[in-house]
């Protein structure tokens, strides 16, 4: 464990808000995906009517550079940034393959091609960067389904790696630790979380947390060999944290991380990491409220009237404690990301407008 420690980034001691939240001034709709490539943040999204996308480029204070780039993808799923370009998973109108676009810092497409999923696709290919990796990983159904991972290579896919599964899942996300990445999942045979490492060298690792009950909004993050799981215990909706190695293997029991303000029960949480090791966690919570939450056209329009709260804070990789957090206003349910601009936070939030809230990272200084 101390060399472990002695590897890990250095700590965010906390997060000092920047100004005031502002109003992005781009008509993005939800789902709206962040990224941040040398210094400025890039936010896309697909127009409703599945004709077209927009990539907006903003400076590290959320202001547009010039108006966002059409670019002729009918769907969007995912966008990371490695290698000094933006990554898009996305398709083309009239054409539901999947394909992995390359752009440059001006959004202008570099390379693009079809990503080989082959047949049964059950959840379509999301990517998982980590500093100058990345890879991509996705299921697959039909008679044996299977988790798959994929890496690109001078602009080669390299081969498809396919770990089967007993059933299909019912939640899947993954992260990057350099050549390795980290799946976990959820399956309705099961009520327990699985763990799986995918390496580039090595056999691939599997393990199952029978203990983790019913798990739910799963996010994972890894750096330097360390793990870190978040999820939703249910039906409580205790929000858990747990850490292992790199062989799957618990540092310790999970651990509820408690929020300084509790603004009602927890309904998502997520890690926002960078590359260069700066660790958030992101929280939204509901509770019964006085009015409608939204209407049409937002995430949860129609829903019975709801009250959110928002809240972000660091979270140590040698502890694993978490704040202090900071509540977020406004609050939405139509947009929750963040992205990280070197040591610069931007987390996203809002209903029917995005919004923009700024944080520092005070590190902690060494002894």
């Amino acid at each position: 464990m101390p060399d472990m420690l002695s590897k890990l980034p250095p700590e965010t001691r906390r997060l000092l808000p920047l100004g005031q939240p502002q109003p992005l001034a781009i008509a993005a709709s939800f789902p709206l995906h962040l990224a941040a490539l040398e210094g400025r943040l890039y936010a896309a999204w697909a127009d409703p009517v599945g004709t077209e996308a927009w990539l907006a480029v903003l400076d590290e204070s959320g202001a547009p550079q010039g108006f966002p780039h059409s670019l002729p993808l009918s769907y969007l799923e995912d966008l990371g940034s490695s290698h000094g370009s933006l990554w898009l998973v996305a398709a083309r109108p009239g054409d539901d393959q999947p394909r992995l676009l390359e752009l440059d810092g001006q959004g202008t497409i570099r390379w693009e091609n079809p990503i080989p999923v082959g047949a049964d696709l059950a959840r379509w290919p999301r990517l998982a960067c980590h500093e100058d990796s990345f890879s991509l990983y996705w299921e697959s159904g039909g008679e044996h389904p299977a988790v798959c991972r994929v890496r690109l290579d001078n602009n080669t896919w390299q081969q498809v790696v396919r770990v089967e599964i007993d059933s299909p899942s019912t939640e899947l996300n993954g992260t990057g630790d350099g050549p390795r990445l980290v799946l976990g999942r959820t399956s309705s045979s099961v009520e327990g979380l699985q763990l799986i490492a995918i390496q580039e060298a090595g056999p691939t690792r599997q393990a199952f947390l029978p203990g983790v009950r019913y798990p739910e909004h799963i996010s994972l993050v890894a750096s330097e060999g360390q793990i870190g799981g978040l999820w939703l215990s249910m039906p409580e909706r205790s929000l858990q944290i747990q850490w292992f190695n790199e062989e799957l293997i618990p540092l310790a029991p999970a651990q509820p991380l408690a929020l300084a303000e509790p603004g009602g029960q927890v309904s998502t949480a997520r890690f926002i990491s960078s590359g260069e090791g700066h660790l958030a966690v992101y929280v939204q919570t509901e509770a019964p409220g006085d009015a409608p939450l939204a209407a049409e056209g937002t995430a949860y329009a129609g829903r019975p009237a709801l009250h959110l709260a928002q809240f972000v804070g660091p979270l140590s990789w040698k502890t694993g404690q978490g704040g202090p957090f900071f509540s977020i206003q406004p609050a939405g349910s139509s947009f929750f990301t963040g992205a990280w601009i070197t040591d610069r936070l931007a987390v996203v939030h809002g209903d029917r407008q995005p919004w923009v809230s700024f944080f520092t990272a005070e590190l902690e200084v060494p002894v």
